[in-house]
């Protein structure tokens, strides 16, 4: 029995002996995965060490003039003095009273097979340096020249490569230098007196370990040992213990090289799994058909730990099918009905004085009456109040409760019209036909100056300027229901203005605009009362070539459409439901709900039409358009001339705001944003503008084709008026726009953004360690580790009062903790003069007590802001870290570029595809990262063209 990784979703599995080095389907993600070849691999590579050791010495410069740069193993190293030899102890691996986990008792009982196989294995190594003794005397035993060496090199490279034919990247190449140079050393003091070739305590041996991490068996190993350590069971309490900054260091090695061996090991070879449409995908395909915008509620939001774009981390089942199905069926009810209703535009008028002024009247007269009753001596059954106690209630609330509708029917205003003062918002629920244009007028005028936004569903289609007067104007707006939504909600928020009146509100329309795909293919169909079988079999092949995207189709598939429409109309059903349920089939069929892609066994450059497909969802997140499509099937979409000219187009539309918007807030990882719990004022406005804040500013950033760099600090924010209120910018803003800032003013770039820091915060407090994490990952190009899972959370509600800064040395108390918080908190700190809801201080406040609704004024000290990104990149405050950040810019560009093009081709970014992002960055360099350039090179570049 073996354990591994599946190399796609990182599931851990096991294998028995009999399917070793076979392809088998992960049970967890369903890709074909190849089981390793089991300890039978370890056996040759200890055949091969015990062969090559007694060659090194005399044959090393020659054998690394034969490997590859990329296979060079180190095979040996220098010991380093140490200070303090570990005590013998009787003290087994694991922490006494508890038991191995798993995976250690996996290696246990392969440790004993080694031992059975321990005879075998010398015999093996003694006849091969017999062999090589009786073949290469000369090269061995005596001062070799180049020449006699050739042979022996020969067998030797054969040897090597059956254990070194993984391909190590430059980083893992440095990390093993570092594991072996200095985890080496740590596990002879503290481990190898116990978990040796003799003494095995726990059953476990460790002196014999693969410090290069080339098989799944080894890193179970390093893994075990990684989490003895960070719980603090090994080495035993009654042995020597290493120093703090000794054991910190040491798991921070073995941590990051377990994470470059599992990206190595998990590593497809830039195999793209098959993907389905994301949520997003899929609104997108149904608007690009039917014309029209999908709520919100047809579909669940998509759950993905990173990119919603990535195949491997789908899945599909047979419940996600029937939700499809009754999601089409849904979609293209309220569509063919659409078709089937006039054209023809109308006006409807709606005047709310009398409803609300009969309404008032009525509450009244209903009030006077229950009090008439109550002092006339009536009985409880006849006032109609329940009990005594209920009679008195009312008649302790009545003059509160009848001074409402008094005051209101009082005002003569309200008998032709309704005011601010009594009606706060505004509007009407009216039945518009979805994809049309409609004109919306309002009848009202003002005391005072107000300007007031007008909306249509939740888009803002214009504002309200009244001017003071007493005379009414007609005010007028003009939008389109792009929406499918039978009754959208149209009209506006007079809010705190006082002085407001409107007698009466008119929708007129629909009026002509330009119609879908669909409408202009069904709607002939939903108007006649009978459909032959030849056109409904021309409309459905139609209707799913164009869902399909051109690609391939089965005809028997059609035939079967026709067929279920016909019964529909046996079974009595109506037109638009019996053919509802095929066209629903269309959308809920794998050639539509799969972005197909011809594969083999090699990577292929993408046919046009596969490239065009991928642009599109990359750049729209919806199918081409049929300029896109012509250019893919006449074969001129590589044309690099034609191609840069499509990519400017598509980018400029405003379709790309969903890509542009989608990415930027995945990659920064904006979903932890809507997990915080806001305070109650600024939920509402604040809470959704703060979330666009980044959306629109990277929008800027493209249309502009702006350095990246002003992700770091820009000399302009893109706000609206509720985010320049709160960021205390002035200056004549509404909607969101680029706005200049002030000299020395913080704001500028993504460390300025309310939302970054309000996602960065815990428990009503700034936490370094999150905010040094975004940036790590995002900013820096240098993710930390996860944090390790049997490590117990230190309490940070310490009694006693602390800054920041000093729990988060607290936190680094721990040697376990210190290994990635020296190098998160840090940066994080450095943001410490936002407080945890983005706004600046210069001085944070500690001790606070809260007393009943007051809190004590506590202690008030200035923030440190100071930190380091390494050792050589120190700073003291907020402008010294920007400047820090922008000397590592590069890093920024590669996490950009990187996420980016993951986020495009659905798949993660593996060694494989490194050596071309090298090149593609070094060349955007030149001109200093332009965001829309590097979207382009990316686009153009051979990974995006190949599957």
């Amino acid at each position: 029995m073996i354990k591994f990784y599946c190399q796609h979703c990182e599931q851990k599995l096991s294998a028995t002996e009999e399917i070793f080095g076979t392809n088998i389907h992960c049970p967890a993600c369903n890709n074909l995965i190849l089981v390793p070849e089991g300890p039978k691999a370890l056996l040759n590579e200890d055949v091969a060490l015990n062969l090559l050791n007694e060659t090194e010495e005399k044959s090393e410069s020659k054998v690394n003039k034969t490997l590859p740069k990329s296979q060079e193993l180190e095979n040996e190293t220098p010991r380093e003095d140490l200070a303090r030899i570990r005590k013998k102890t009787n003290k087994s691996f694991a922490a006494k009273n508890s038991s191995r986990s798993p995976r250690a008792k996996s290696r246990v009982s392969q440790t004993k097979q080694k031992k059975r196989l321990s005879p075998i294995i010398s015999c093996l190594a003694l006849g091969g340096l017999i062999l090589g003794g009786f073949f290469f005397k000369d090269s061995i035993f005596k001062n070799p020249s180049k020449d006699a060496l050739t042979n022996a090199e020969n067998d030797l490279q054969v040897l090597a490569n059956k254990f070194n034919s993984t391909h190590f990247s430059k980083d893992e190449l440095l990390a093993q230098k570092d594991i072996i140079m200095k985890i080496k050393p740590f596990m002879e003091a503290y481990c190898f007196e116990c978990h040796n070739e003799e003494k095995q305590k726990g059953e476990i041996r460790l002196d014999n370990i693969d410090f290069k991490m080339t098989q799944h068996d080894s890193i179970y190993m390093w893994q075990d040992i990684l989490d003895v350590l960070n719980v603090g069971e090994m080495p035993p309490k009654k042995s020597t213990q290493p120093h703090t900054n000794e054991l910190s260091n040491s798991i921070s090695l073995i941590t990051e090289q377990l994470l470059l061996a599992r990206k190595r090991l998990s590593s497809t070879g830039g195999v793209i799994a098959m993907r389905h449409l994301n949520k997003r995908e899929y609104y997108g395909s149904v608007e690009d058909l039917i014309g029209f915008k999908l709520l919100d509620h047809y579909l669940d939001d998509d759950l993905s730990p990173r990119f919603d774009t990535n195949g491997s981390d789908q899945f599909f089942s047979s419940r996600n099918y029937e939700t499809y199905m009754n999601v089409g069926k849904s979609i293209m009810k309220e569509a063919l009905k659409v078709y089937a209703s006039s054209n023809k535009a109308t006006k409807s008028r709606f005047q709310p004085a009398k409803r609300a002024y009969d309404r008032q009247k009525k509450s009244l007269q209903k009030l006077e009456k229950t009090m008439a009753l109550i002092e006339s001596g009536a009985s409880i059954e006849k006032i109609g109040l329940g009990d005594a106690g209920q009679v008195k209630l009312f008649t302790k609330r009545y003059k509160n409760a009848v001074a409402g509708p008094t005051k209101y029917l009082a005002l003569d205003q309200h008998k032709t019209g309704v005011t601010s003062e009594f009606t706060p918002r505004f509007g009407r629920s009216f039945p518009l036909k979805p994809g049309a244009k409609y004109i919306y007028r309002i009848h009202a005028s003002s005391k005072n100056d107000a300007s007031l936004k007008v909306y249509a569903k939740d888009k803002m289609i214009g504002t309200l300027d009244l001017k003071a007067s007493t005379k009414p104007q007609t005010y007028e707006f003009s939008f389109s229901t792009d929406i499918l939504d039978p009754r959208p909600r149209v009209g506006f928020d007079m809010g705190h203005f006082k002085g407001i009146y409107v007698e009466y509100e008119e929708i007129e329309g629909p009026f002509e605009s330009q119609t879908s795909f669909a409408e202009n293919l069904l709607r002939p169909l939903v108007k006649k009362k009978t459909i032959n079988d030849f056109e409904l079999r021309q409309t459905l092949t139609s209707f799913a070539q164009r869902a399909f995207r051109y690609q391939e189709y089965d005809e028997e598939f059609i035939n079967a459409l026709v067929a279920i429409y016909q019964s529909g109309i046996v079974a009595k059903k109506s037109q638009i439901d019996a053919l509802a349920t095929p066209l629903a089939m269309i959308l809920s069929s794998p050639s539509f709900l799969y972005i197909k892609e011809s594969g083999s066994s090699q990577r292929t450059e993408l046919k046009q039409n596969e490239f065009a497909i991928r642009m599109a969802y990359f750049l729209w997140g919806a199918p081409p358009d049929e300029e896109l499509y012509q250019l893919a099937h006449s074969n001129k979409l590589y044309n690099a001339n034609i191609l840069k000219a499509q990519f400017n187009r598509m980018i400029q539309s405003p379709k790309a705001h969903g890509f542009l918007e989608s990415f930027i807030n995945q990659w920064i990882g904006m979903s932890r944003y809507d997990e915080v719990d806001l305070p109650n004022k600024l939920l509402g406005d604040f809470q959704k503008s703060a979330r666009r804040e980044l959306g629109e500013f990277f929008k800027v950033l493209v249309q502009e084709n702006l350095p990246l760099d002003n992700l770091i600090d820009s000399d302009f924010i893109v706000v609206n008026k509720t985010l320049a209120d709160y960021y205390k910018i002035k200056g004549d803003i509404s909607d969101f726009q680029k706005v200049a800032l002030p000299a020395n003013n913080p704001r500028g770039g993504l460390l300025g953004q309310a939302a970054f820091h309000i996602m960065g915060s815990a428990a009503e407090r700034t936490s370094p360690s999150i905010r040094g994490t975004l940036i790590r990952e995002t900013l820096l190009h240098n993710p930390p580790p996860p944090p390790p899972a049997n490590v117990p959370e230190i309490d940070n509600t310490r009694k006693g009062d602390f800054t920041v800064r000093d729990l988060v040395k607290h936190h680094q108390s721990l040697a376990q903790c210190a290994s990635c918080h020296a190098k998160i908190d840090p940066v994080g700190l450095a943001l410490e003069n936002f407080d945890y809801l983005g706004k600046w201080r210069d001085h944070e406040i500690i001790g606070q007590e809260k007393r009943g609704r007051k809190k004590s004024k506590g202690k008030k000290l200035a923030i440190d802001a100071s930190g380091y990104i390494s050792k050589n990149e120190q700073f003291q405050d907020l402008n010294g870290f920007k400047n820090a950040l922008m000397n590592n810019k590069n890093k920024l560009a590669e996490s950009l570029y990187s996420a980016m093009l993951a986020y495009g081709i659905g798949r993660e970014i593996e060694f494989i595809d490194e050596d071309e992002i090298d090149k593609n960055l070094n060349s955007l360099s030149a001109t200093n990262y332009p965001a829309r350039d590097m979207i382009f090179q990316l686009i153009n570049s051979q990974t995006f063209r190949t599957k």
